[in-house]
């Protein structure tokens, strides 16, 4: 399935229980579709577990991915959030999408 608003929709309509989307999706390709996975009793985040932003004047890209979840595979979700939190090549990126730090 291709597209994140595909993929999500796919979750949505229980065609799939995870669906993974990698770090340069789009807010606008997200937004409408995380509505219809959460109005279906699932779950949408960030890979990391936060969810997702949608703000004006914010950055337009899901930074740091988009993991959605199907009704009754919160379980899966969270041991997949969890296991991005824990991995090394995961944490840089999410330090490199924070910026410089001021001192």
């Amino acid at each position: 399935v291709g597209g994140a608003g595909n993929k999500l929709r796919s979750v949505a309509e229980g065609r799939a229980d995870l669906a993974i989307m990698h770090f340069g999706t789009s807010l606008w390709d997200t937004a409408a579709p995380e509505a219809l996975v959460r109005a279906s009793g699932g779950r949408v985040s960030d890979l990391f577990g936060a969810p997702l932003v949608h703000r004006t004047g914010g950055p337009l890209k899901n930074a740091l991915g988009v993991v959605a979840s199907a009704k009754g595979c919160g379980a899966a979700h969270a041991s997949l959030c969890k296991a991005m939190r824990s991995d090394p090549r995961a944490l840089a990126l999410l330090a490199e999408s924070a910026g410089p730090r001021e001192a």
